[in-house]
């Protein structure tokens, strides 16, 4: 699909403060991708893509899940937000035709992370946390690491977003777990 035509549709289907984030995202993924290596077609796609099923009510992308025998885990089920990362990779593929396993499997893990990360899984990951409009304390710290060493900004990312949710005292994902302690374990 069309560059032009994939941003009018996104455009119509998600809130303005969404579509403006989803611009970030993908601008800052096309740079990482540049800096790493990566496919930059690639990163744009899921940079687009990565947010499809956020604006989406609980119950459509429950309904989106089961469509694709997504079983939510006990996580999932207490956080569907959560869902909206696997959602959005079955929308990808059924709306605008992507094939590519790692896009969509970086759109499915872009807000949890998972072991074994890609190159493309960390890019998007990192640039959902860092796109210029993210205005949080540390960001600017986050953003510089990101172009200085994506594996470091990555586990930074994944322990302040740890960090949080324990702060809170909400549940953690277990793939977000297993994406700290992976990275920690392939240094």
């Amino acid at each position: 699909m069309k560059r032009d035509v994939l941003l009018k549709y996104l455009k119509g289907m998600m809130s303005e403060k969404r579509f403006r984030h989803t611009l970030g995202v993908a601008e800052t993924a096309v740079k990482l991708a540049v800096l790493y290596g990566a496919d930059r077609d690639k990163a744009e796609t899921a940079g687009l893509l990565h947010d499809i099923a956020r604006d989406l009510s609980t119950d459509r992308v429950l309904e989106v899940c089961k469509k694709h025998s997504i079983v939510p885990d006990e996580v999932e089920k207490k956080v569907p937000e959560l869902l909206h990362g696997p959602a959005g990779a079955c929308l990808a593929k059924e709306l605008f035709d992507v094939s590519d396993r790692e896009i969509l499997d970086s759109i499915t893990f872009h807000t949890t992370g998972r072991k074994n990360m890609t190159v493309l899984d960390k890019i998007i990951f990192i640039a959902d946390m860092t796109e210029p409009g993210r205005d949080y304390p540390g960001v600017d710290l986050l953003r510089q690491e990101s172009y200085r060493d994506l594996n470091s900004a990555v586990l930074a990312g994944l322990n302040s977003t740890i960090l949080y949710v324990l702060g809170r005292d909400l549940l953690i994902h277990q793939a977000s777990i297993e994406a700290r302690n992976s990275l920690l374990v392939n240094r």
